[in-house]
């Protein structure tokens, strides 16, 4: 669900709804992901098991419909993980054959985030100071890194493009 920040320093979830509102007028017949090009049948096939939803039609504005639900993700975590592993990591794939984690699992892994943050608001950092600071982000990271199991430095964090380190990596900011 979505989240905003409460009068208590912490962050509280609830779910609203969102609608994406698709204009297109064009082709949508391929895409690029780490270097490759993706057609769109094998796209549609991708979707339909990454999104955990049948395509609604075969034509290639559903599957634009369904490439930006996978892309929108702002006030999600369980969202934001899924976009990172199905899209930015560098082993990243379009892979219809693919076996992927079900959205009751990107939200049991959201939830170890906003744990995390909860922590850190409550320790008297503010959402604007976190997200704004490259070194709080860091911070955020290796929390919800060693809460999953993971051992990963603050500093590995801040001073890599993209940590790889026992199982995470994280997602640099450019803002910063």
């Amino acid at each position: 669900g979505s989240s905003s920040v409460a009068e208590v320093g912490a962050v509280n979830c609830r779910q609203i709804g969102v609608e994406n509102y698709i204009s297109h007028n064009g082709d949508f017949d391929a895409y690029y992901l780490n270097g490759r090009l993706y057609d769109l049948e094998v796209i549609q096939q991708w979707l339909e098991k990454a999104l955990e939803a049948p395509m609604p039609a075969t034509v290639d504005s559903a599957a634009i419909a369904g490439v930006v639900d996978l892309l929108r993700t702002q006030g999600c975590f369980a969202l934001s993980v899924r976009y990172a592993l199905l899209v930015v990591l560098p082993s990243s794939k379009i892979d219809p054959d693919g076996s992927y984690p079900t959205m009751r699992e990107y939200n049991e892994v959201a939830r170890v985030f906003e744990v995390a943050l909860n922590d850190m608001l409550r320790g008297g950092r503010s959402l604007e100071q976190i997200s704004s600071d490259k070194a709080e982000r860091a911070k955020l990271a290796a929390a919800v890194s060693s809460a999953l199991g993971h051992r990963v430095s603050y500093r590995d964090h801040i001073g890599a493009e993209s940590i790889q380190e026992v199982d995470i990596e994280t997602i640099p900011n450019d803002d910063s």
